[in-house]
């Protein structure tokens, strides 16, 4: 590992109010952690940020989950933005929308966002109404997206747009942008679903995309924000196909000598979870490998070590033990040739994905 490392600290301070199928998230609005227990985790982080920055370490505060569903959002916004400033940057927040379209409150929360520079919202969207509600698992989830866009637009806030790829969507496609542009979203951006190997990421393998599935809309994918890096990814996706992958691993093995090695190519970036509680885990938003301790009972400078003898969370061995890991070819041999051209986020996940195929069909080692 180098010095140079990132560390996310999610601070999981209320569930989520939906249950989306290509998420970890359990999608549950509770447990809510109570304001003066909030306020213990921010005196039990200080000295653990301050040991870990001593080292290196650049370190993002986040507020994990629906943080906007916590009742006492507006006291959390001010406190963490006051005592954490440098830690908690945050200029666009990622949101359901359901809490500003069910809470008496939300020109008090969207005032709020604002007087600590948070001024764009992003909002996810699966597609037509019946197609996102079932996405989300929650029959209100379409309506409520358009509400609280409504609602934070007349009260200044920009909207972005994360649009979530899936097979169903793009059956409705020309549906969906019909929406999208009845929406005037200030900024917009189209997304493959990562994969983790999870329960529901497993699950969510049955509405992934192909490139078939993709290749009608692909010149508009190509110029569907303004951000050329990410409209770079649609103008090459073969590449992030399951299908390329294998015939480029099984054509070039030696691009490809083990996990380790690609494994250094991968971003350095460390996420922990603190939640209800108090107890502190490796990983976030619900993907939680293992329990570091507690804060308050272990003492700062044991945390503060235990952290920076973590693993990358998004590296394979955040996940498997990567000495014990075959080689790459021999992952492909083992899963076979894929019989479809699913695509996804980065080239990485279908590495994980084997891993996990070969994982839960016991042949890893």
């Amino acid at each position: 590992m180098t010095d140079s490392r990132l560390l996310t600290i999610d601070i999981r301070i209320s569930g989520c109010a939906t249950r989306c199928w290509h998420c970890y998230v359990n999608g549950e609005p509770d447990p809510i952690m109570p304001l003066d227990e909030y306020l213990y985790c921010l005196d039990a982080l200080e000295p653990i940020v301050n040991e870990l920055e001593k080292h290196g370490f650049t370190i993002y505060l986040y507020l994990d989950y629906e943080p906007l569903l916590h009742p006492e959002i507006c006291r959390i916004l001010a406190i963490t933005k006051g005592r954490f400033g440098k830690n908690y940057q945050i200029s666009c927040i990622p949101t359901t929308g359901i809490p500003l379209g069910i809470r008496p409150d939300w020109k008090d929360i969207i005032g709020s966002l604002k007087d600590i520079g948070i001024n764009e919202m992003e909002l996810t969207l699966h597609g037509t109404r019946d197609i996102h509600n079932k996405a989300t698992n929650n029959s209100k989830a379409f309506d409520l997206h358009q509400l609280a866009i409504e609602r934070a637009k007349k009260h200044g806030l920009k909207i972005h747009l994360n649009l979530m790829l899936n097979k169903e969507m793009l059956q409705c496609f020309d549906e969906t942008m019909a929406i999208i542009e009845q929406n005037e979203y200030d900024y917009k951006r189209a997304t493959i679903a990562t994969y983790e190997p999870t329960l529901r990421m497993r699950q969510f393998e049955e509405h992934r995309p192909s490139i078939e599935d993709i290749n009608p809309y692909r010149e508009l994918l190509s110029s569907f924000s303004e951000d050329d890096g990410q409209n770079g990814y649609w103008k090459e996706i073969d590449k992030y196909s399951e299908s390329n992958v294998y015939q480029d691993i099984m054509g070039n093995p030696e691009n490809y000598p083990s996990f380790a090695i690609i494994e250094e190519k991968m971003p350095n970036w460390v996420f922990v979870t603190i939640i209800p509680g108090r107890s502190i885990y490796y990983g976030n938003v619900g993907l939680y490998h293992k329990k570091l301790g507690m804060l308050g009972v272990e003492s700062s400078l044991f945390l503060a070590e235990y952290i920076k003898s973590l693993k990358p969370n998004y590296q394979f061995g955040g996940f498997f033990d990567v000495d014990k890991l075959p080689i790459p070819i021999d992952a492909a041999k083992r899963v076979g040739n894929p019989l479809n051209n699913s695509l996804y986020n980065r080239v990485e996940d279908v590495f994980l994905r084997w891993l996990d195929l070969c994982e839960t069909a016991n042949i890893l080692n």
